[in-house]
């Protein structure tokens, strides 16, 4: 069936001219795949919400690991629109978003379920506070999002159904490629998948190809250890796709951050106990001051929150220079990267730890050497980005040809969420190690 892209007013982006996926079986497909259709606007009411955190524990070490005061003196991610297909994202009750910059949109029937528990939106929420959430709103905190200046459009393709064990049912990939085709027609600069598949699914497969030839940067999760995989994790191995693994506070691999010989890990980031942001509780007042008491955040794990923090890496990058292909934006990560203390690239964490202001000012690192010295290294000077034409983008007409994945094939899919996913998105203590 065709896609239909004229139902939402996307033309603001359109005139610019610029995990783990498991196959579960054949036969649960056929009873319990959803239909896709064409994106509605999502009701964001209707997400689950969560109270007020109290504790925050300890502070948002992406934060300073990454170094992300020093690389938004270079960029911010200003004009810069990022696809996240996901669970879908909650805007509202929150000081973190603007609902004009995160735009939340629906590519799944809302079942009697969905409509009597409330949607679960709280991973693709957390996925998308770290790409996008304004920082320095919260003195407790010193959390943002990696390209604070960067707009989000959060389309919800995932249902993430829980069984009474607690354990993820399994999806149709239909929905994911319908959000991809219609971020192309949206032309959106990154797509951010922070899920993963067994199989390679060729509609999948053409879908990812199609947006890459477009133009498009697509970041990926490269799995969960508790996934279920048993193969390379895709669309994270699908070519030109930067694959990203987790790691923790001294650089090494989280025990989550899943690999295996088939396919390659690109490039990792911190995806052990970040900070991030849950949908919150709806206040008694919409001021400033009572949105950021009433916030709710949760501290998680897992490859699905390493990705989107590369997402926003991506997003300063392009805005500084935003003539780049997938190609070179995927070459100047790797080639900028925190070497890993093995030869690179290992199996989890690839050419090592994204480097945001390495990765903007171009200073390369030797392949060879491991570790990079970077806790030694000075502040970088920097200067204010150059002005810069927005970077020619391929207008995809034929979005009808994307229709040929939405059978799927009998394929199935999983989330990649750790256990704070299962247990609710409840904020997790400083000490949670799941």
């Amino acid at each position: 069936m065709p896609i239909t892209i004229s139902r939402h007013p996307l033309a603001r982006w359109a005139a610019r001219t610029t995990t783990a996926v498991t196959l579960v079986g054949l036969s649960a497909l056929v009873a319990t795949a959803p239909t896709a259709q064409a994106a509605d606007p999502l009701d964001v009411s209707l997400c689950r919400a969560f109270q007020p955190s109290g504790n925050l524990g300890a502070s948002a070490w992406q934060m300073d690991r990454l170094r992300l005061k020093e690389a938004w003196a270079l960029a911010t991610g200003k004009g810069i629109t990022i696809a996240v297909i996901d669970t879908g994202t909650s805007n509202i009750n929150t000081a973190y978003f603007n609902p004009n910059d995160v735009t939340a949109l629906n590519m799944i029937p809302l079942e009697d379920q969905d409509l009597r528990d409330g949607l679960d939106c709280g991973h693709g929420t957390q996925v998308t506070s770290l790409i996008a959430g304004t920082s320095g709103i919260d003195a407790r905190t010193n959390f943002g999002g990696v390209a604070p200046g960067a707009k989000v459009i959060a389309y919800r393709s995932l249902s993430v159904p829980i069984d009474e064990q607690g354990n993820q049912q399994a999806e149709s990939p239909a929905p994911t490629i319908a959000a991809i085709n219609e971020a192309i027609a949206a032309n959106v600069d990154i797509i951010n998948i922070s899920q993963v598949m067994g199989l390679r699914d060729p509609d999948y497969e053409a879908a990812i190809a199609r947006a890459i030839e477009a133009g498009i940067v697509v970041v990926a999760a490269a799995g969960n250890t508790d996934s279920g995989l048993s193969g390379p994790a895709y669309p994270a191995s699908f070519p030109g796709v930067i694959s990203v693994g987790a790691t923790k506070p001294d650089d090494t691999p989280s025990e989550m951050s899943y690999s295996h010989p088939g396919m390659e890990v690109t490039i990792a980031a911190p995806g052990h106990l970040v900070t991030a942001l849950a949908p919150s509780s709806k206040p008694p007042a919409t001021d400033q001051q009572t949105l950021v008491a009433n916030q709710a955040y949760t501290n998680v794990t897992g490859t699905s929150f390493a990705a989107p923090l590369v997402s926003g890496v991506v997003a300063l990058l392009l805005e500084r220079e935003p003539n780049l292909t997938p190609a070179e934006v995927k070459q100047r990560l790797v080639e900028t990267a925190d070497r890993p203390v093995t030869t690179p690239p290992d199996p989890k964490v690839g050419w090592g730890v994204v480097n945001p202001v390495r990765a903007l000012v171009g200073t390369t690192v030797p392949t060879t050497s491991h570790p990079s010295p970077r806790a030694s290294e000075p502040p970088i000077q920097v200067q204010p980005p150059e002005q810069v034409d927005p970077r020619p983008r391929q207008l995809t007409l034929a979005i009808a040809a994307g229709a040929t994945g939405l059978t799927a094939l009998g394929l199935t899919l999983k989330l990649v969420i750790p256990a704070a996913a299962r247990r609710g998105f409840a904020a997790a203590e400083p000490d949670d190690t799941e």
